[in-house]
């Protein structure tokens, strides 16, 4: 009984080490290009298979905030974007993230593991075969129903971080790109800003 004892607290310490580690490596990931969530969420996951999926995603977040938060002091230190309108975008996001954390939180975890799962999938092909989804310079002049545009794409973004959030910060940098005529570098700026509200927004929730 002891020696099975002792197994179990040597288990959980392998595990706790594979998780620090997972967290530190999607840490760097959410930093330098986003999609850490794509490493630590299955990864949690497979090392406490009894964890609520639910879970499973708070923890995540925990770990993104770290990331994306350093990346966006960085490169808003380089890039200095129109602070009120990202003061706008912020807003929107915590919010909207804060609404999908919540239906998150409803879902029942026999339904959120599969669709957890399905999401990694569509997620990790799109980053696979499409490196460069969002990574282009839009040249035509923001109107104003394209700036409104904006608005909504953070909100449902947002929205589908809360719930998820695996590959947040490429959809924000394609609509920031596509509608505000921005180049990738100011696009990421402020992709990586609304992306910490988005994460802080879940993990309140959470």
């Amino acid at each position: 009984m002891i020696g099975a004892h002792h197994m179990g607290l040597e288990l959980a310490a392998s595990g706790w080490g594979i998780l620090i580690a997972g967290a530190a490596v999607a840490g760097w990931i959410d930093a330098v290009i986003g999609g850490g969530g794509l490493v630590l969420i299955p990864l949690i996951l497979a090392v406490m298979p009894q964890l609520a999926p639910v879970t499973a995603l708070a923890s995540n977040k925990l770990a993104a905030v770290t990331g994306t938060a350093s990346a966006a002091f960085t490169l808003v230190r380089r890039v200095k974007p129109d602070k009120k309108l990202l003061a706008l975008y912020v807003l929107v996001a915590a919010v909207c993230s804060g609404a999908g954390a919540l239906a998150a939180s409803l879902i029942d975890k026999q339904i959120m593991r599969p669709l957890i799962i399905v999401l990694m999938l569509v997620v990790g092909l799109i980053v696979v075969f499409k490196p460069n989804f969002g990574t282009g310079e839009s040249k035509a002049l923001p109107t104003g129903w394209k700036r409104w545009a904006a608005i909504v794409a953070v909100g449902l973004i947002a929205a589908y971080d809360g719930i998820f959030g695996p590959g947040t910060g490429m959809f924000l940098i394609m609509a920031f790109t596509a509608l505000l005529s921005q180049n990738f570098l100011s696009s990421a700026a402020m992709a990586k800003v609304v992306n910490t509200a988005t994460n802080l927004g879940a993990l309140i929730v959470f």
